[in-house]
């Protein structure tokens, strides 16, 4: 028997009936859903550095530094190819989105507490979100200063609280959608029960220099987490 090659858009469009056993509901679910989950099965049957594990982590040489020379700013193409990676996760090109502690970074709505960067809205990271007034994100870009020092030395602001500004993140973060934490070090999931480490991004600049990590938590969907917990 012949294969047959079907474009991936065509996929998308066709659905199919899928019963979720942990919830006794018929849903409608996209062929290339389907597809992709019985490739992620496939995957994980791989070791080592090949296991589904692995495959989340990924690495970046980028130059350094961006022309705007700021203090404390990331390296040039960062915030590009961040939340270029981060439009591919979601399978959306044009997802709304949130830049906290922006400094000169430049896309989306900007929120930085320092009136010089001109952002869209100046408040503090741990109390933004009342200011948002229902407005929602699919995507949420955070490079918070790296300590309460560098906080107060760079940037001339208290100490940080990465619970509490991580959850304010949460209020404004659609289910399904990525926060993106950018730090020196490797951050802790912000809320197991709602969060799921879908990607990692050591990043490199320059020799006797630590790398930074951008790590991609997906806020998880309600039903999802009520299936998981099932199991």
């Amino acid at each position: 028997m012949e294969g047959k090659i079907v474009s991936w858009d065509l996929l998308e469009s066709h659905e199919v009936n899928f019963y979720d056993k942990y919830n006794q509901i018929i849903l409608k679910r996209p062929v290339s859903q389907i597809v992709e989950e019985y490739v992620k099965k496939r995957q994980s049957k791989r070791k080592g550095y090949l296991s589904e594990i692995q495959q989340k982590n990924l690495a970046w040489m980028l130059p350094r530094p961006k022309p705007d020379r700021y203090k404390g700013g990331m390296p040039l193409y960062a915030e590009e190819w961040l939340i270029d990676l981060g439009r591919e996760l979601l399978k959306d090109e044009s997802p709304e989105i949130l830049n906290l502690f922006c400094g000169m970074n430049k896309q989306g709505f900007r929120i930085d507490i320092k009136s010089e960067v001109k952002p869209d809205l100046i408040a503090d990271a741990h109390t933004f979100a009342k200011e948002m007034k229902g407005k929602t994100f699919n995507l949420i870009l955070a490079d918070p200063p790296y300590s309460d020092e560098e906080a107060k030395e760079l940037y001339h602001t208290g100490k940080l609280n990465y619970s509490k500004w991580s959850k304010e993140c949460d209020k404004v973060l659609v289910e399904g959608g990525i926060l993106i934490v950018y730090h020196k070090y490797l951050v802790p999931n912000p809320d197991p029960e709602k969060y799921e480490v879908v990607k990692r991004v050591f990043i490199g600049n320059r020799t006797w220099h630590l790398p930074r990590v951008a790590i991609y938590f997906r806020k998880k969907i309600t039903y999802l987490r009520g299936s998981m917990h099932h199991e």
